[in-house]
């Protein structure tokens, strides 16, 4: 029989991996931030991957299609993956009850986490204004460390709610 809740340690694990899928999908694009793959990588974690599978599927095929072209912004379906897969892997009912129950509370999750994108590119803002300042005097080792730290309110948008929210 699961637990009613998880350790730490779990919650810790799938924020981490919240933020890695960030990091993937604004820095390397790994194709990590796929909603079924945080699904498996959550269904791994909390010991249930045919609800992480079955979560992230059915999200992958919302988000088909789906792209921020210009300043629109989409539903994030990565967070709403770990987090629903986290909720579905806890419910005492079956299979398909679980995943229906992660994908209730996964698709607001989804529209919520893309409203932390607000907030991370409004920090960044700042640190583009401290790029254009190491352009004007052609140090490009600030240009560098700008990009990289400009990658860290954007993990940290992540990494933050599905820890507390799946702790």
């Amino acid at each position: 029989m699961p637990s009613q809740s998880y350790s730490l340690l779990v919650a810790i694990i799938l924020g981490v991996w919240g933020g890695i899928t960030m990091y993937s999908i604004n820095g390397t694009n790994w194709n990590l931030q796929d909603p079924i793959v945080t699904g498996l990588v959550a269904g791994l974690v909390v010991h249930n991957t045919a609800v992480g599978l079955s979560v992230g599927a059915t999200l992958e095929l919302m988000s088909l299609g789906l792209w921020t072209y210009g300043g629109t912004l989409v539903p994030d379906f990565r967070s709403g993956a770990l987090i629903g897969t986290a909720v579905a892997a806890l419910s005492k009912g079956t299979t398909a009850q679980a995943v229906g129950a992660g994908i209730a509370v996964a698709v607001p999750i989804s529209l919520l986490m893309s409203q932390m994108d607000v907030l991370a590119y409004s920090i960044n803002a700042a640190f583009n204004h401290g790029a254009d300042h190491f352009c004007d005097v052609k140090n490009e080792r600030g240009i560098t460390w700008m990009h990289w730290i400009c990658l860290l309110p954007e993990c940290l948008s992540r990494f933050i709610p599905i820890t507390l929210a799946v702790w």
